[in-house]
């Protein structure tokens, strides 16, 4: 595809742009890294597994591979409506290894902690940028390029303007709905522990640790509703306004946590034990992973103390850690 038909194409997509995120992925970011790579002979390779800053093995959705097999290029895909920022691709980016992350019009090139935001088409009268859509083949491509605009590493997020089409749908999935039993008590979260069927080791070290933590505080912080389904245990706080403040998936090998990003922020106990990343759909809550079972019990013992006063952000809880 030339310069000039990726130009036209794109335009059209943006014109009729759809939600998901492999329609983005395969409309309007495959083919610009495809357009970049022509010359470059870089071998593409779809959910490249590497292991993040906090130590656990994730997939990048396109690494460009040179002949070793070392990863040239990383993009991280989004979908066309997600706001997106250089923290998403960050975690995963060697030194001098150029990152990408992208929901099709923004695209956040980030090189060495220092990073730029490119978007492809205009936000009033939609045309498309080709300078724009030269910049980001010049990066993909590792060409030398100007240092005005590129900044220190920010976290700061950048929404899409383009709003996907709500397509008709001919028949609708029917969602699988699980039972759902709401604790606020030791003993109910010690029962529905014991009951939940087919978790995995770290899940059941981190939910223990939990429990033990708060039978040594004495009790569930009144202000705390726990919910507890087959797929997940998520905890919301009546401190903040009933909103959810935490969440475990259950069933992966590496138990995968979700805590508000305002709790966790500057929390030295909780981020030193497991690096924390932003969760995919914003920057509002923060994912942790866990590896091992002593890392596993040291966190599940920092998260209880730390939601049990959630509503008392600076009372000492260093104890509950040890």
């Amino acid at each position: 595809m030339t310069r000039l038909e990726l130009v036209d194409h794109l335009a059209m997509q943006f014109a009729r742009a759809q939600k998901s995120e492999r329609w983005a992925m395969y409309r309007l970011i495959a083919p610009v890294v495809d357009h970049a790579n022509a010359s470059m002979g870089l071998r593409d390779y779809f959910e490249f597994n590497q292991t993040s800053l906090h130590g656990t093995s994730q997939s990048v959705d396109i690494a460009l591979l040179d002949n070793s097999g070392l990863p040239r290029v990383m993009i991280e895909a989004k979908r066309l409506d997600r706001a997106i920022a250089a923290e998403q691709i960050a975690k995963y980016l060697p030194a001098d290894t150029r990152g990408i992350v992208t929901n099709g019009l923004h695209w956040v090139l980030c090189l060495n902690g220092r990073d730029k935001l490119v978007t492809l088409c205009d936000a009033k009268s939609r045309e498309m940028r080709p300078h724009a859509l030269d910049e980001i083949v010049a990066f993909i491509r590792g060409e030398s390029l100007l240092p005005q605009e590129w900044r220190s590493q920010q976290d700061d997020y950048v929404a899409s303007f383009i709003r996907p089409e709500r397509l008709t749908k001919t028949a609708s999935a029917q969602r699988a709905v699980h039972d759902v039993t709401v604790v606020r008590d030791i003993r109910g979260f010690r029962a529905e522990l014991d009951r939940l069927p087919g978790i995995s080791p770290l899940d059941r070290v981190l939910l223990t640790a939990m429990a033990q933590a708060f039978e040594e505080l004495g009790q569930i912080s009144s202000t705390l509703r726990i919910e507890f389904r087959k797929t997940r245990v998520s905890i919301f706080g009546e401190c903040l306004d009933g909103r959810r403040i935490a969440r475990l998936e259950l069933g992966k090998r590496q138990p995968d946590v979700l805590i508000l990003t305002e709790l966790v922020q500057g929390d030295e106990i909780l981020c030193g034990l497991s690096q924390p990343a932003p969760h995919d759909k914003g920057p509002h809550m923060r994912r942790f992973r866990l590896s091992h079972d002593i890392q596993a019990a040291s966190f599940g013992r920092a998260m209880a103390a730390l939601l049990n006063v959630c509503d008392k952000p600076n009372e000492n809880r260093a104890v509950m850690s040890a």
